[in-house]
């Protein structure tokens, strides 16, 4: 998935150069080729020179170089979303709608409370297809999201710790989207919900087909029962889900293949290989979602080959012990 890190632009004090000033006095060739190929040409070019110099060629050249910025918006700070923010409000309202197409806020939401103005801004951008958060509530809560008679709402949502309040209704989140494929629940919350809980909270999720949830070790033992229990409930009721991924959590000093939730887990891993267990990893999440130009349009990040292929590593490691133990 390719990111871009939203910034102001700043106005420029610098002469735009000749080269840039000839391009604007003319007719350019550059839009006489497909309109991908001009993205690829600019998203190179804004490495070279800035989106301000660029975006100040001409009104059809700030119009693609906005189309790069805002199509993938990564919010890193809280100074970052209050630029978003003013920047959303100020354009007209189908800006947000036809240029926001993959969304994350990626700062701490222990900074703040619920930003009203960043739920503001998000009930703008209709036409999102991606959506990645760290937290359900904070800094936005994403009941704001709302899917239109004209946008179906994000296929892919990214959490990275679960969590609702008390006052809620029993699906806060089934307005978001009508059409969710892919759903990712990172790390483990300080509260327990269960994945049932999980899922209904979002309504019936008919178009599921990707599915990632998390589970610490050492944890109560009767909840691991549930989990597992949810687990193959998913599992037998979900023909259409291609895969499930278990991130376990270790906590140390114990081993993932001595945990109870691995124990419960693997005989299922066995029977359905639709199911993946992972040994998680804090912060994961963020993968794909660095500094622009790090990450361009033609770069992807798919988190469920990733997973995939970190999984026969677990298996091998994990079958590599148990030999040893039982040789000894």
């Amino acid at each position: 998935m390719q990111t871009v890190t939203f910034t102001r632009v700043q106005a420029e004090t610098s002469r735009r150069p000749r080269a840039l000033s000839l391009i604007a006095a003319r007719s350019s060739p550059l839009f006489n080729i497909p309109a991908e190929l001009v993205l690829d040409i600019l998203e190179s070019a804004i490495i070279e020179s800035g989106p301000t110099l660029l975006a100040s060629v001409s009104k059809s050249i700030r119009a693609f170089i906005e189309l790069i910025i805002y199509r993938n918006v990564v919010l890193h700070t809280p100074y970052s979303t209050l630029l978003f923010c003013r920047t959303i409000a100020e354009k007209p309202a189908a800006f947000a709608a036809n240029h926001v197409k993959r969304l994350a806020i990626t700062w701490n939401p222990d900074q703040c409370h619920a930003s009203p103005h960043l739920g503001n801004a998000l009930r703008l951008c209709t036409g999102l297809r991606s959506l990645s958060v760290p937290s359900c509530l904070r800094p936005v809560d994403i009941s704001f999201f709302k899917h239109t008679a004209s946008h179906d709402g994000p296929s892919e949502i990214t959490i990275q710790c679960y969590d609702i309040n008390e006052s809620q209704a029993i699906a806060p989140f089934v307005n978001i989207s009508r059409t969710i494929s892919h759903l990712r629940i990172c790390e483990p919350s300080d509260g327990w919900y269960s994945p049932a809980t999980i899922l209904a909270s979002f309504g019936l999720l008919p178009d599921l087909t990707h599915l990632q949830l998390p589970r610490r070790t050492n944890a109560n033992e009767d909840n691991d029962a549930i989990f597992v229990e949810d687990v193959e409930s998913i599992l037998q009721t979900r023909p259409l889900l291609k895969m499930l991924v278990i991130s376990i959590f270790v906590q140390e000093p114990a081993s993932i293949a001595d945990s109870n939730i691995w124990t419960l887990l693997l005989p299922l891993r066995m029977r359905d290989p639709r199911l993946t267990l992972l040994v998680g990893k804090y912060d994961e999440w963020t993968e794909g979602l660095g500094e622009f130009p790090a990450f361009r349009r033609s770069i992807t990040y798919d988190f469920w080959s990733m997973a995939k292929h970190r999984e026969s590593d677990v298996l091998v490691e994990e079958g590599n012990s148990t030999t040893s133990m039982d040789e000894s």
